[in-house]
């Protein structure tokens, strides 16, 4: 009796402890399994995140790449209408053909001190000495006439044209000339020639049409004539037509 009891005793000693390592041994499983699961959630989100890094990068590229051929396209784009529009600038209207120029006068000159009047013609050719087309070197051959009378006058002169950029074409021009004339009187078929030298500042205005034809005139011309005996003065007023070639 005392060995069966001894038995029952340790098989019931025995079937507690497996009981106990049964309880502890999956404890231990679902703790390691719990252990793992957060570590490959951690690997999953980190290789989501580090694709989800790729994919921005890349998206980032393309949208920077796109910007700059867009920049680039806006470059090329703007800068054409630049090019073609200074190939094809024409040239201002109002500049000269050329360096030369031909004007034909004409208009009244009215005694102002120790002269009769006359009217006045006046023939003149006009060299350009500088590249700009408006400084000039003038031979204005000048006829005056009257009943019982009339004058000759052969100065060389300089004319400077001022342009007005508001009026494309449109000129105002100092000019002083300076020469040699003869007044000749006839009276009882008989003619005589008197000599002076002569001095004529002038103010005028022209346009200048396509370049090539001029209308305009003197507004002031004060021919001063002197010699040993004086001086005499006339006032003139000229309206002149010519062209530029």
């Amino acid at each position: 009796m005392r060995t069966q009891t001894w038995i029952s005793m340790v098989l019931s000693g025995l079937l507690s402890l497996s009981l106990v390592a049964g309880t502890e041994g999956s404890a231990l499983a679902k703790s390691k399994r719990s252990k793992r699961a957060p570590s490959g959630t951690a690997v999953a989100m980190t290789a989501e995140s580090e694709r989800s890094g790729k994919g921005s990068d890349s998206s980032h590229e393309r949208s920077s790449g796109t910007t700059e051929s867009r920049g680039e396209a806006r470059s090329d784009s703007g800068g054409e209408p630049a090019s073609s529009g200074e190939g094809s600038a024409p040239a201002a209207p109002s500049d000269k053909v050329g360096r030369f120029m031909a004007n034909f006068k004409i208009g009244p000159a009215i005694g102002a001190h120790n002269a009769g009047h006359q009217g006045a013609i006046v023939l003149e050719a006009g060299w350009s000495v500088l590249p700009n087309k408006n400084a000039y070197l003038l031979f204005p051959l000048q006829f005056q006439f009257a009943e019982g009378g009339g004058a000759i006058i052969l100065p060389v002169g300089f004319q400077y044209d001022i342009g007005i950029k508001q009026v494309p074409g449109l000129y105002l021009y100092p000019r002083l000339s300076f020469g040699y004339a003869a007044f000749i009187a006839s009276a009882l078929g008989q003619t005589a020639t008197t000599h002076f030298g002569v001095l004529m500042p002038e103010f005028g205005a022209k346009y200048v049409y396509k370049g090539r034809y001029n209308f305009g005139g003197e507004i002031f011309s004060l021919p001063i004539y002197f010699n040993d005996g004086g001086a005499a003065v006339q006032y003139r007023i000229l309206l002149s037509a010519g062209m530029n070639f």
